[in-house]
């Protein structure tokens, strides 16, 4: 159990609301913090222009002539972001308003309160579900801090103390206008907007290495002219370079493959654990690639997230409600030999993934020291 002391002035404000979550959560006490501080602050409406997309009947089509890439709000905040879905342009008429800048906040509205996003410059090519919130910032901020700021502790438990709905939370853009913004010093504003824009910069570099290392092993099997077909790949990678195990907790190097799921959505799609999530718990039906040195995770995971790498990765699946894969269909997947230049740019992008978790838990962690520490 947990104790928390409430002050009745919070009770009042909120209209007597009576629900411990937003109380314990520390979402007043965040907000009292920053009211009593002695900095200057705005109201989130004062700062940026909030707003979702709208609601629209979403017609998918598989000819990229002719369509956009789609990003469900449970996509938007991958590293290896999926093109599966794609909307037809022509029978889209809302399109431009589904489309994100360079520098917006996204916030997720629905389900899961709160998730944030610094929309990167690959995110600008593809339509966002309206069920991510768009932050796009006035001239009078910096748009990597507030960012940072909508990522700390304190506004995120603003943010979920915000929510309404009996059945799927949800918050809407006039439920978090008046969240107070403080603005630091413009030289403090500046270096957490330095570190937010170099993890931006940093995660679109990776993506665009691995998207060379992908396109490397895809023309190994020659034309793929079904959007479904297995496919078959070359080499396999040594056993001795391949420690599969599945305990409950992930470590800095693991490779996570998704172990059910829509065999054409999540399953079999691999997340790199670096050293932001080192240690974590994880679900049972995650497993987890553990490779013996560097080279080989880079790899490993570059082929997983090719197009011919998944394939060769469901040809192992089965079930058909929810299907599933294995360890020991994980551990049979072939993995084509990469040649040198192309090792040095996969281990890079490992290299740039960290750099980028580095440098925004950096700018997230410093502004809730400064918020917190001149109180």
């Amino acid at each position: 159990m947990k104790a928390f002391i409430a002050k009745s002035a919070w009770v009042e404000e909120e209209g007597l609301r009576l629900d411990a979550k937003g109380y314990a959560e520390g979402a007043l006490a965040a907000r009292s913090n920053i009211l009593e501080g002695p900095w200057p602050w705005f109201p989130l409406e004062k700062v940026a222009r909030l707003f979702r997309g709208p609601l629209h009947k979403r017609y998918f089509i598989r000819n990229p002539a002719r369509s956009i890439p789609y990003l469900a709000a449970s996509d938007v905040t991958k590293a290896d972001l999926p093109r599966d879905m794609r909307l037809s342009i022509a029978l889209t008429s809302v399109l431009p308003i589904l489309k994100v800048e360079s520098g917006w906040t996204l916030i997720s509205s629905a389900g899961t309160i709160g998730d944030t996003t610094y929309v990167r410059e690959e995110l600008t090519e593809y339509a966002i579900s309206q069920d991510m919130l768009r932050v796009a910032p006035f001239k009078n901020i910096l748009s990597g801090y507030l960012f940072a700021y909508l990522s700390t502790r304190g506004a995120q438990a603003l943010l979920r103390f915000r929510t309404y709905g009996s059945v799927v939370d949800r918050i809407e853009p006039k439920h978090i206008a008046d969240l107070p913004v403080p603005l630091l010093a413009p030289t403090q504003q500046q270096n957490i907007h330095n570190l937010v824009v170099s993890a931006s910069q940093a995660r679109t570099d990776a993506n665009k290495l691995l998207k060379d290392v992908a396109e490397y092993f895809n023309s190994l099997v020659g034309p793929m002219t079904s959007t479904h077909d297995h496919v078959r790949t070359i080499t396999l990678i040594k056993s001795s370079q391949l420690d599969y195990r599945f305990e409950a907790r992930v470590r800095s190097g693991d490779i996570a493959i998704q172990g059910s799921g829509q065999r054409y959505g999540l399953l079999g799609r691999p997340a790199y654990i670096g050293k932001r999530l080192d240690g974590w718990a994880s679900s049972h039906d995650l497993f987890r690639i553990r490779a013996s040195n560097i080279t080989s995770t880079a790899r490993i995971y570059a082929f997983l997230r090719s197009d011919s790498g998944h394939r060769a990765m469901l040809r192992h699946s089965y079930g058909t409600s929810i299907p599933h894969v294995n360890p020991e269909g994980i551990a049979s997947v072939r993995v084509p030999v990469l040649p040198d230049f192309l090792v040095v740019k996969a281990t890079r992008a490992l290299q740039l993934i960290e750099q980028a978790d580095a440098d925004e838990e950096q700018a997230i962690r410093e502004v809730e020291q400064w918020v917190n520490s001149l109180h």
